[in-house]
């Protein structure tokens, strides 16, 4: 009952400790200086030694970056590619969608519970073809 009689303030509140869009920071920054560089990896791949499951998309914009990255990372690696857009591949509308938290899990039992699924035994790369 207490809420409903303070939701105008409570709401105002909010309102006033809102977070500042995102969008006017990036409309800020139109062209790749420090602030976008700061946060790549690809201004140096050898940062990074850790796991890593890249996910791509043919549709996506960026269809190049995680090959890229598969070139120049040392550490464990795999690679899912498909005609996907710059969305996961279980909620994109470019199909076939695949079971992606499916594979996200395998990838962190193995890698942050030491659960033995013969994930790292499976090819490196797994794309997903329109056409053979």
């Amino acid at each position: 009952m207490l809420f409903i009689l303070r939701w105008k303030e409570l709401w105002l509140r909010r309102l006033e400790n809102a977070l500042y869009p995102f969008t006017h920071t990036w409309i800020s920054h139109p062209v790749r200086d420090d602030y976008w560089r700061h946060g790549s990896v690809g201004e140096d791949y050898t940062r990074l030694h850790c796991p890593i499951l890249l996910v791509g998309g043919w549709s996506d914009m960026y269809s190049e970056t995680i090959f890229r990255m598969a070139e120049h990372h040392q550490g464990p690696l795999k690679l899912i590619c498909g005609p996907w857009d710059h969305l996961y591949p279980d909620v994109s509308l470019m199909g076939p969608r695949i079971e992606f938290m499916r594979e996200c899990l395998r990838w962190y039992d193995y890698h942050l519970k030491d659960i033995a699924n013969g994930i790292m035994a499976e090819p490196k790369l797994r794309l997903y073809m329109k056409e053979g």
